[in-house]
């Protein structure tokens, strides 16, 4: 028996919740209405819309680029001092461009073979 009251229950409360919708949301759109069979008041479309994508970021941290990559940040930071990782110096702050990053990934994927990241260095960058 409470089985089939949870059912009705949950039915009741998506009707109430679709009529909700639709009425506060008719009062605020700026669309056509329509029309419904009983010559009633018109009821406007609703219209859901998702919120845009953060922008992706231009440069990852040392430590994003890290997970990124499956490796720690102390070997990230080696790599990087020694010139066989892009990276952009600001101070004591350092950050890996992610545009490097695609371009490794996508010179892996085309190749279809291990790349080195010292090639994406620019010469005397180190």
């Amino acid at each position: 028996m409470a089985a089939a009251q949870t059912d009705i229950d949950s039915a009741n409360f998506s009707a109430n919740i679709v009529a909700i919708i639709s009425y506060s949301v008719g009062s605020s759109l700026t669309s056509d209405a329509t029309t419904n069979d009983t010559g009633g008041e018109a009821v406007k479309p609703l219209v859901i819309t998702r919120p845009s994508k953060a922008p992706e970021p231009q440069y990852y941290s040392v430590s994003q680029t890290a997970k990124i990559f499956g490796i720690s940040p102390v070997s990230l930071y080696r790599a990087i001092n020694a010139g066989e990782f892009p990276a952009v110096r600001i101070r004591n702050r350092v950050f890996v461009p992610m545009r490097a990053v695609r371009e490794m990934t996508e010179a892996a994927v085309a190749t279809q073979s291990v790349v080195d990241a010292a090639e994406f260095v620019p010469e005397g960058a180190a």
